[in-house]
């Protein structure tokens, strides 16, 4: 309740939430598990990515396909997942303004002047059709304006839907809150869709707005995740009508993404300690120490990606794996293309 007695709206319970999961999962990536684990965590994002647009793409096969060790020829859901991981590599790479820049976004996404119907080409460029619109103080909802804005852009050129966002991420107000500003154009991207055949761009770009504000330093900005367990949870965005409502299932589904990558960096920092137990005692050059860190760093190993990355024999490896003992457990349940993870 406030304090004139009126309840909250959702959105401000949601924020809250979201303000506390993001900074603890921030805090937490700057332990020794670091960059690993955020590898992990991408291809669990890359894999709800699939799931929330409708396809299933399994850790073991994105895995595998990172690699080049496919044990079957690859599908298009699976060959679109990757193409997330891959950009989201790419663009944590590179300095945020690369990624909030639409010329650079465009280079980036490799998809620069192709408009949606026709594919002719087109200089990007503001939109001048009813797809520009002025900000305007919004009398009773400022908050809402670049919902409300987004709402009215209906170019249905790529290069100029993506200038109108980038429009109303320079006008949000920088006094809100990170993470309302973040939620608040996540839902004005899923609005507008300005790149429709890679709608996961929203997330990367958003997180690029993050880092430049320094909200995250460490971890990037989770969201597929969580949407994903709303979803399965039966919260759905499509099936709410209420501004303030769409709002706070965005801010649900970052906390709910922060809250699993923190369980996840928990679960897996206590079974690399433990992993790290039958590493003692053992050469100074042992391989067993880097199999380990591997494992952190990747949903599952199989002995052919143990090997390429350790530099050792496929039988090496499996003797390697064999020696963790009850730390590792066996994925696939077959006798060929086994798989563990930690």
């Amino acid at each position: 309740m406030s304090d004139d007695g009126q309840a909250l709206p959702p959105y401000v319970i949601a924020l809250a939430r979201a303000e506390d999961a993001v900074s603890r999962l921030d805090e937490i990536a700057a332990t020794r598990l670091g960059r690993g684990a955020l590898e992990r965590l991408r291809f669990q994002e890359a894999a709800a990515w699939s799931w929330n647009t409708g396809s299933l793409v399994h850790l073991e096969d994105l895995v595998l396909h990172d690699e080049g060790l496919d044990i079957r020829t690859p599908d298009t859901a699976l060959t679109r997942a990757h193409g997330v991981l891959r950009f989201w590599r790419e663009a944590q790479g590179r300095p945020h303004r690369d990624v909030l820049e639409a010329s650079s976004l465009m280079d980036l996404v490799g998809d620069r002047k192709v408009t949606r119907q026709s594919g002719t080409a087109t200089e990007l460029r503001p939109p001048r059709r009813s797809g520009a619109v002025a900000h305007k103080a919004l009398r009773g909802e400022p908050l809402f304006a670049p919902i409300l804005d987004a709402e009215k852009v209906t170019t249905e050129n790529d290069g100029e839907a993506l200038a109108a966002w980038l429009a109303l991420e320079q006008r949000a107000p920088r006094a809100w809150p990170a993470l309302l500003r973040a939620a608040i154009l996540r839902e004005a991207w899923q609005i507008i869709d300005p790149l429709p055949r890679r709608g996961f761009v929203g997330n990367i770009v958003i997180d690029g707005m993050l880092r430049r504000d320094r909200r995250t330093r460490r971890h990037p900005l989770l969201v597929e995740i969580g949407q994903r367990e709303l979803i399965a949870n039966g919260l759905r965005r499509a099936g709410l009508t209420d501004r303030a409502a769409r709002l706070a299932w965005q801010l649900q589904a970052i906390a709910a993404s922060a809250e699993a990558g923190r369980r996840e960096y928990e679960r897996l920092s206590l079974a690399r300690d433990i992993a790290l137990q039958r590493a003692k005692g053992r050469r100074s050059d042992s391989r067993l120490p880097a199999l380990i860190e591997l494992l952190c760093s990747r949903p599952l190993v199989t002995a052919a990606i143990a090997a390429r990355r350790l530099g050792v024999t496929d039988a090496a490896a499996r003797a390697l794996i064999a020696a963790l003992g009850s730390s590792v457990v066996e994925v696939t349940g077959r006798r060929r293309f086994r798989a563990w993870r930690l």
